[in-house]
């Protein structure tokens, strides 16, 4: 298994990232409306020179901020962090028609490894459905890439509490001797409260900010 890797930078401290300045504190706030306040700047301090696997659940991200007016800007959220961490291992999973490769392309020319899972057509006893889900194929992938990549940190983006508390459990399971932190990137008003809630599992729960969102209202 290979990754897409980034031109990695050695660890440069800037004022916005690793120190208080300019932070609110969402990360402990409840987040049940579905129009939340979205915080100026992401917090990424916890992340700060260490070795990151990042694996984003695309499909949460993007349909979470859709309704909101906002799109998430993957390549600003990879500039982000390999101006702070050692190095950074990027996935993205999601979720597309067969055949369409249009939204896995624009993420690989931005520096992501990319998996795209196809949607399937199956008969129930309802009649035929729609499936477009990856939340095992985002676990499994989470799993073997942490197991290979020599990671410190696992920053998982997603706000669905049931997937993020499974990959959770699993990386406790199996990075007992060498213990790794376990970290969420979620959205404001569409974040599982679990996040923050079991802090036997996350060390952070991340809400993301304007500086990794373009406004789409006006398009």
């Amino acid at each position: 298994m290979q990754f897409v890797q980034l031109n990695f930078q050695s660890f440069r401290p800037q004022q916005h990232q690793c120190n208080d300045a300019g932070y609110d504190d969402y990360r402990h706030r409840p987040t049940t409306a579905r129009r939340t306040a979205i915080p100026t700047v992401t917090d990424l301090r916890a992340l700060c020179n260490k070795r990151i696997l990042l694996v984003v659940d695309a499909d949460n991200m993007d349909y979470s901020l859709k309704p909101q007016g906002w799109r998430f800007r993957y390549r600003e959220l990879l500039n982000r962090l390999t101006d702070g961490a050692r190095m950074v291992f990027p996935a993205a999973v999601l979720t597309a028609a067969p055949g369409d490769r249009r939204r896995a392309t624009s993420l690989e020319n931005h520096g992501w490894r990319v998996l795209s899972i196809p949607w399937e057509t199956v008969a129930s006893h309802q009649g035929l459905r729609k499936l477009a889900n990856a939340d095992l194929d985002i676990a499994f992938e989470c799993g073997s890439l942490a197991s290979i990549s020599g990671c410190e940190a696992v920053l998982i983006g997603t706000g669905d509490g049931d997937l993020a508390v499974s990959i959770a459990r699993g990386l406790r399971r199996t990075h007992q001797r060498s213990r790794i932190s376990v970290h969420t990137l979620s959205v404001a008003g569409a974040s599982s409260s679990r996040l923050r809630q079991r802090t036997d599992l996350f060390d952070s729960s991340i809400i993301v900010g304007k500086d990794l969102l373009e406004n789409t209202v006006n398009e």
